[in-house]
């Protein structure tokens, strides 16, 4: 066992040969079929202070979390959570170290159901503790851990890249969407207080959100975030920003033609004109970068519905797909 997990057991050890010696200490220790461990646990909130319980549970939960045993994890976990949240509804000074604790029992519990496969509850604890972080003006600790949950999200939404979901494999997208979506106001909150690199990551966490609606054929709901993230890339003004803000306009382009919205998919696609012909993106880069068919669909839908308004673009698009290195 790592040391951590071997020193709580020799305190559990100690505590209960302290029992054995004063059986009367408690009438609550004295009840049989009672673990070792809540024996300990019961002695030690005897005389310990409400943070030095929940310090305690979040310390055993580590420990048991390292050591792979999730289920015990958790059950210390929900046991400082619900701790902590008890002495929040008491307090009308609430303790730096309360909030710091909860914070990390949080997203330590986050790890649990994650490790269970319950995405949903994950990713709710995440967002609570990214949500702590803001609030004791950890702001780098914050961003860390959204970048962490991101890429957990990010790998579940990769992995219905070429699947069909089924109805249980919507529960886990719309999870992934929630989260990126959720995420927007809090990043939006600490944007300018951080690196500068929280300006990409809120048209990043929209973009991924779109993708997730995609997936679940909530075209609307998609088109509308892909835009939005069109709009805030085109603003960092830098050569990625100009790739992410072309893909993000064609999948716009595409989800408001499956959701009917003719209008919008024509504007949207209007704005990837000046990003094209003015050459803000090389063709090179558009070939590595951006899937084909995307434009593709772009093409048939002008030809379709503007065909001599457009003919300048369409012929231009034509001969960019033509002439592609």
């Amino acid at each position: 066992m790592k040391e951590r997990l071997k020193k709580l057991w020799l305190i559990s050890l100690i505590l209960s040969i302290f029992l054995s010696i004063y059986p009367n200490f408690s009438f609550a220790r004295r009840v049989k079929g009672v673990s070792r461990e809540d024996r300990a646990k019961a002695i030690y909130d005897e005389t310990a202070t409400p943070l030095e319980k929940i310090k305690y549970r979040v310390d055993w939960g580590k420990a048991y979390l390292e050591e792979g045993g999730i289920n015990e994890a958790l059950g210390y976990f929900n046991e400082a959570i619900q701790l902590a949240q008890q002495q929040l509804s008491v307090r009308k000074e609430i303790p730096y170290r309360l909030n710091e604790l909860l914070m990390e029992a949080l997203e330590r519990r986050g790890d649990c159901y994650r490790s269970l496969g319950k995405l949903e509850y994950a990713n709710s604890d995440y967002l609570s503790a990214i949500e702590i972080y803001i609030q004791l003006e950890q702001y780098q600790q914050a961003i860390a851990l959204y970048k962490k949950v991101a890429e957990i999200n990010k790998e579940v939404l990769e992995s219905f890249a070429n699947k069909k979901p089924d109805e249980k494999d919507k529960e886990k997208l719309k999870s992934v969407a929630k989260f990126f979506q959720c995420s927007i106001p809090f990043l939006e909150r600490i944007s300018g207080k951080v690196e500068s690199e929280v300006k990409s990551i809120i048209p990043k966490a929209r973009y991924y959100a779109g993708l997730a609606y995609r997936k679940l054929e909530m075209f609307t709901l998609a088109g509308v975030q892909f835009e939005t993230a069109y709009q805030e890339f085109k603003e960092i003004q830098s050569n990625s920003a100009f790739v992410w803000a072309l893909l993000s306009a064609l999948f716009s382009g595409e989800c408001f033609i499956k959701a009917g919205e003719l209008g919008e998919a024509y504007n949207i696609y209007k704005e990837t004109e000046s990003l094209l012909t003015n050459n803000q993106i090389s063709r090179e880069t558009i070939k590595e970068y951006i899937p084909l068919p995307l434009i593709q669909i772009m093409i048939n839908f002008l030809k379709e519905r503007f065909p001599r308004k457009e003919a300048n673009f369409i012929n231009f698009l034509e001969e960019l797909i033509r002439t592609m290195p």
